[in-house]
């Protein structure tokens, strides 16, 4: 997303009021995810996926009854 874009973005999470996180992965090109993409960057994609688990785990996880 270009800078203008975060920024936007950042200011609408703001005015919501809710909890939110929103990082910037310097360098990352679209798809910087996917193992074997031809612009995955590995270093990214771990924290990236990380982060993923700890938010899934932390909300839906957490919602299944014992």
């Amino acid at each position: 997303m270009p800078p203008e874009a975060v920024q936007r973005l950042e200011a609408a999470l703001q005015a919501w009021g809710g909890r939110y996180e929103s990082e910037i992965y310097q360098g990352a090109l679209h798809g910087w995810m996917i193992p074997g993409g031809r612009v995955y960057h590995q270093e990214h994609a771990e924290r990236g996926f990380a982060k993923l688990m700890d938010l899934l785990e932390g909300t839906l996880l957490s919602r299944v009854p014992a």
